[in-house]
């Protein structure tokens, strides 16, 4: 995986993870105070509930106080006056009071005036007797401690549930004695309910404890109420619902009150989260690309850059390609770095290369001077032994006695004498020359071996070198530093950027340098025999052209300003021992670059417009394709 790959993957995580914790965040701390809220929005609604009942039982309890404390009243109970059923008691004063029935009742309970009024209709129903009973039947309500001993509370009638006051019958003023108790009352009928919803701003359900075998729901919820005051419940994610319980004249649970109301705080909650997130989500989408972007300027794409190099480097050995990073931060430095080293291993690469071939040559000449010198020890000796003989021949003696035979007659004897110490001497001789034969035999032998060592050492020396891929500038410089300064003094070189930008070619670099050393010192060497004002100028280009064989080749031209060639010396320039110079060859010549570009091979001609016009020298190089 690259390494590209795994800083995205770490982004990507990094941006899912600080998602989801805010995701977590958000549904835990934000959307659950949202929650909170609304189950005390719905606590405080099932507040309202038993406060407005509670309100209107108090108003119901009002009503009985006065009306109970009045002495018409009093004396009603007492003597059923019909006057005062007929001043108090019209329908439309149970409209006005809001309230359903009005009961009176004697000291020993019996009923003395009992009227129902329908509230919607506005007329008189029956009597409830069912209702009268329950309460006559618990004697709390119907005991009374004092005048102004009223009792209110729910009483759960077979009609439904009723909100109940009862109170004590006296005269004005609470001035007893007692007469009687008077019950006054109003249903918790459907419209009261809606009534009572539209006061508390939420949908009210009230259901009936006592209404034989409860719902499992209502039995659950009743359950919970035995141990918390309220109970919510949030059905679903749009709806919220509370419960409670009334409690009746008795003081036990008679009524279980359900509240349910939209979950708006909530929704609208969910809403902003969502556009929270969304945005959070875009906003990070964002940054991240930014980032990744960033990341993939700043160091992802150096370290591709790094890593391509160092691989195509190690795969194709060549140690000219560069990084070259310009930014000024960490990575910068270190592909500024890695240049340098590169630099410097091909820089150690180079001396290790000459110094290679160098030693190589000096082995391998140390080699042959060892070789010759040994083969050079038997040819001494025989040259020796042969000076030796030919000293020893009586060359003079020989010619004395000769002479004497020749221009005088000798004296008695002498002539005998003379004759025989010419034929010893002949003999001596034959046999000196006859050794010396053997040992010219023996020096020819050797200068043969000494040949054989010199044609071993020839073959050598062509055999193959190592081969790289160079760059044309890098070769033209180092060339330049091997032609002497004082060679190069006073004149001017000039490289063309063409030189800079022409492909790389494939040869032996110590070889090629020298080469090129050769020819621009050559140039130079023109330059200064030119003498006169003109401009002392070599100049070199290149350029990539191909070869009429289709291969791909580099064309340099190295041309000077110096004293130019004849149409003769142009057809002689490369030739062994040739030399335009005035002191003949010097150093490298032109035959031998010209042998060396053939064996890379290249080729080399020159061009002139005459004598004092200068010349151009053209070396032609295999390119890598």
């Amino acid at each position: 995986m690259t390494l590209q790959r795994k800083v995205l993957l770490a982004v990507a995580a990094a941006y899912v993870l600080t998602l989801a914790v805010l995701v977590l965040v958000t549904q835990t701390i934000v959307l659950g105070s949202f929650a909170r809220l609304e189950q005390e929005r719905v606590t405080r609604n099932l507040d309202r509930v038993p406060n407005a009942i509670e309100d209107d039982v108090t108003a119901i309890r009002s009503t009985v106080g006065q009306w109970g404390a009045w002495t018409d009243t009093w004396k009603f109970v007492q003597d059923a006056n019909p006057a005062y059923v007929e001043r108090n008691l019209a329908d439309s004063a149970f409209v006005n009071l809001r309230l359903n029935f009005i009961v009176y009742l004697a000291l020993d309970k019996r009923v003395v005036m009992a009227k129902f009024v329908d509230l919607a209709e506005g007329k008189t129903v029956a009597t409830s007797e069912a209702l009268i009973g329950l309460i006559t039947a618990d004697p709390a309500l119907m005991t009374h401690r004092d005048t102004k001993d009223v009792k209110r509370g729910i009483v759960l009638a077979p009609e439904g549930p009723a909100l109940v006051a009862v109170g004590p019958i006296c005269k004005n003023e609470y001035v007893g004695p007692v007469q009687g108790t008077l019950i006054m009352g109003r249903y918790l009928t459907e419209d009261e309910i809606e009534k009572l919803a539209k006061r508390v701003q939420a949908s009210v359900t009230i259901t009936r404890l006592d209404a034989g075998a409860l719902s499992d729901d209502i039995a659950r919820v009743h359950a919970r109420l035995a141990q918390e005051p309220v109970v919510v419940e949030t059905p679903n994610s749009k709806t919220i619902v509370g419960f409670s319980e009334l409690k009746g004249l008795n003081g036990a649970p008679c009524l279980l009150v359900r509240v349910e109301q939209p979950q708006d705080i909530y929704q609208h909650g969910v809403a902003t989260v969502r556009i929270f997130l969304v945005l959070v989500a875009g906003l990070g989408i964002g940054v991240l690309v930014l980032l990744f972007v960033l990341l993939e300027r700043a160091v992802l794409n150096p370290i591709s850059r790094l890593t391509a190099q160092a691989v195509g480097i190690g795969d194709s050995g060549d140690l000219s390609r560069r990084v070259n990073l310009t930014s000024a931060d960490e990575m910068g430095a270190l592909g500024r770095a890695f240049d340098r080293m590169v630099e410097h291993l091909a820089e150690a690469r180079q001396r290790l290369l000459e110094q290679s071939y160098y030693s190589g040559v000096a082995e391998m000449a140390s080699t042959v001077l060892h070789n010759v010198r040994n083969a050079l020890n038997p040819i001494t000796e025989s040259t020796d032994e042969l000076r030796r003989r030919l000293t020893e021949v009586p060359l003079e003696p020989m010619q004395k006695a000769a002479g004497e035979l020749r221009t005088s007659t000798p004296a008695e004897g002498r002539t005998g004498a003379l004759v025989q110490y010419l034929c010893l001497a002949s003999d001596r001789t034959k046999e000196m020359v006859t050794g010396a034969r053997d040992d010219l035999s023996q020096i020819e032998q050797g200068l043969s071996e000494v040949e054989s060592l010199l044609a071993e050492q020839e073959s050598r020396a062509q055999a193959v070198r190592t081969v790289e891929t160079l760059s044309l500038q890098d070769l033209i410089d180092e060339a330049l530093r091997m032609v002497p300064a004082p060679v190069r003094g006073g004149v001017r070189i000039d490289i063309d950027p063409a030189v800079a930008a022409a492909p790389r070619v494939m040869a032996e670099r110590v070889t090629l340098a020298q080469v090129f050393a050769a020819v621009v010192r050559n140039a130079c060497e023109a330059v200064h025999e030119a003498g006169g004002a003109a401009e002392k100028q070599v100049c070199i280009a290149a350029q990539a052209e191909d070869a009429p064989d289709g291969r791909a080749m580099v064309h340099v031209r190295i041309r000077d300003s110096g004293q130019g060639i004849d149409d003769a010396g142009l057809k002689r320039l490369f030739a062994r021992d040739f030399s335009t110079k005035l002191g003949g060859r010097s150093e490298i010549g032109l035959h031998w670059c010209a042998n060396t570009v053939t064996a890379m091979g290249g080729r080399m001609h020159a061009e002139s417009a005459g004598v004092g016009k200068g010349a151009t020298l053209h070396v032609l190089i295999p390119a890598v394709e």
